[in-house]
């Protein structure tokens, strides 16, 4: 869905137990010895439509084949909760607006 979005991600399951609280982060993503910046989605609870905790990754301006890639992400700072949204267009311009505002965070740290 997030390529088809224009917001290509990396989707895994968290190795951690202890999970933050869900929702969109400020995000450092390290592959291969290199770091880059992101932004991160966490759905900490699960629920019937997926038994386990889910994370995706989008990493600003890069566009690379994380297929069978070891990746860490650190979670910098959480920006807001998880909130509905009620269709694809919405989605887009909320993820183009956390993009945005996860770029200036980056920017101050």
């Amino acid at each position: 869905l997030g390529r088809t979005l224009g917001f290509r991600t990396a989707n895994f399951i968290p190795a951690q137990e202890c999970l933050p609280p869900g929702g969109v982060y400020v995000t450092r993503v390290h592959i291969d010895g290199k770091r880059y910046n992101g932004a991160g989605y966490l759905r900490a609870i699960s629920d019937d439509a997926a038994p386990f905790p889910l994370a995706e990754v989008h990493l600003l301006d890069e566009n690379l084949d994380l297929y069978g890639k070891e990746i860490r992400v650190e979670l910098l700072e959480w920006l807001r909760p998880a909130t509905p949204i009620p269709d694809l267009d919405a989605l887009r311009e909320q993820i183009e607006a956390d993009v945005h505002v996860i770029r200036e965070r980056l920017a101050s740290l």
